[in-house]
């Protein structure tokens, strides 16, 4: 004879509270993976948060001091400064003939470092098209004011006092604010400093152990940092770069 059980209405709510909640868990998990991949997204997409812009500014600071810490004990360890060689097989043109080993390379054994290709969400979609997107360049022919010997007229002075600095052209804006605020710099009015000329040659020469005049970073005192461009020149207007001095002469 069956035995016939009385339901207890209480049970069955609470049951169905459980799967309300469990379902609105995964819409709000959902929504908060749409705004992160909506924040991931650059230019025109959406700016990405302010602690995501902070994260990618302090990978940015570290590598580049990283790069300058190689090269520092590539100097100690006897290598000439036109000997010095960003060659990799990851970044083409940067072939030094003065560096016959693999001692004076600052991505071989002798600076020990490996080439980072710049993450995606560090740079400004919009300027995908531009040279030197989503490569940190090692410039020839650049002198940054106050670094070293050079002043505000080292680009056309005639002197050897350029120095060797590595930039990272086209990051985003909210990136090149926050890598200020980490240095201790200012960003006057909230923006980026603007670069007042062209910081490196339109021809985009690369670091292949010669120096020569040709472009000043004019921003007086300051050895790493990241600026605004301005008109024509590069950057343009409406971009953003940072810079290290790798090697101050």
């Amino acid at each position: 004879m069956g035995v016939c059980r009385r339901l207890d209405p209480s049970s069955s709510r609470t049951r169905g509270s459980v799967i309300v909640w469990i379902l609105l868990g995964i819409v709000m998990f959902a929504a908060l993976s749409l705004a992160v991949t909506q924040g991931m997204r650059g230019g025109g997409e959406g700016k990405i948060a302010e602690d995501m812009a902070r994260s990618r500014a302090v990978d940015i600071i570290q590598y580049a001091n990283a790069l300058r810490s190689a090269i520092q004990s590539m100097r100690i360890e006897g290598v000439s400064s036109g000997q010095i060689s960003f060659e990799s097989n990851l970044l083409p043109g940067y072939v030094n003939g003065a560096c016959l080993s693999g001692d004076c390379r600052v991505f071989g054994s002798g600076g020990g470092i490996a080439y980072r290709k710049p993450q995606g969400d560090w740079l400004d979609p919009r300027e995908s098209a531009r040279s030197l997107y989503g490569q940190w360049y090692f410039a020839a022919n650049v002198c940054v004011d106050g670094a070293g010997a050079g002043d505000g007229t080292c680009a056309g002075d005639g002197l050897d006092n350029e120095d060797i600095v590595v930039f990272l052209p086209w990051i985003r804006q909210e990136i090149c604010t926050q890598i200020n605020d980490r240095l201790g710099l200012d960003n006057p009015g909230g923006t980026p400093p603007v670069e007042p000329g062209g910081a490196w040659p339109v021809a985009m020469p690369k670091f292949t152990g010669s120096f020569a005049d040709g472009a000043v970073v004019d921003q007086p005192g300051i050895s790493a940092g990241c600026f605004a461009g301005s008109g024509a020149n590069v950057p343009p207007t409406g971009t953003y770069a940072f810079f290290q001095v790798l090697l101050a002469r």
